[in-house]
């Protein structure tokens, strides 16, 4: 960073700043994927039985998971991205000519809950035929969590992986309830183009007590 700053972003201050943003891009939008999957999960713990089955059958040790072979998982991803995007807009470059200095987005969250592309769109459904038929990192017209064309995020089969880990194994360490009192709370804050899950929603976690991928050592 200091190698590359230009002469006006040398300062302590500009460094920091931008460091600041870099770790929001990395951390929060992992964050804001997560913790609506747990919720969804909560509420519909069907899938957590299924979840958990596919990781027992991918490995013997919770730390040695294979991402790649959670297929279950992954497409419970751009379920919650669908109902939950970290952005309720996004860019997209297809070859539209715009003039200089427009502000240009994509309603995401207008393509996210359209009956029309998705049917019964408000039901957390992980395993809808395109969902199940695509990876999650597979970019499309109607999931735009990613971006699109150009823009699309280049660290998504990153961020993919480190979800899908780190979801699986909070599953297979603990068994999570939604407090009942979020039942009837708003689910999301929308400030600017973020879309924030509500702060105030709390998951009720416990470790099980039996894990059938715990070591006896680790015990």
């Amino acid at each position: 960073m200091m190698e590359n700053a230009q002469p006006h972003q040398q300062s302590l201050h500009s460094l920091v700043r931008t460091q600041l943003v870099v770790t929001i891009a990395a951390v929060y939008t992992s964050s804001q994927v997560i913790s609506p999957l747990l919720c969804f999960l909560a509420e519909n713990p069907q899938y957590i039985t299924e979840l958990r089955k596919e990781v027992t059958e991918c490995t013997n040790d919770t730390e040695d998971i294979d991402s790649s072979k959670l297929y279950k998982m992954d497409a419970c991803l751009p379920e919650a991205l669908r109902l939950n995007p970290p952005q309720t807009s996004e860019l997209l470059k297809d070859g539209v000519v715009v003039p200089k200095g427009a502000l240009v987005a994509s309603p995401a969250t207008a393509l996210c809950m359209d009956p029309a592309i998705h049917p019964d769109p408000y039901l957390f459904s992980p395993f809808r035929e395109d969902n199940a038929r695509m990876p999650v990192t597979t970019l499309t017209r109607n999931k735009l969590a990613f971006g699109w064309g150009t823009q699309a995020c280049p660290e998504r089969f990153f961020a993919a992986k480190e979800i899908k880990l780190i979801a699986a194994r909070i599953l297979m360490d603990y068994d999570i309830e939604i407090n009942p009192e979020a039942q009837s709370m708003r689910r999301y804050y929308d400030v600017e183009d973020l879309r924030v899950l509500n702060p105030g929603i709390r998951l009720q976690m416990r470790r099980r007590a039996q894990n059938p991928l715990q070591r006896e050592d680790k015990a």
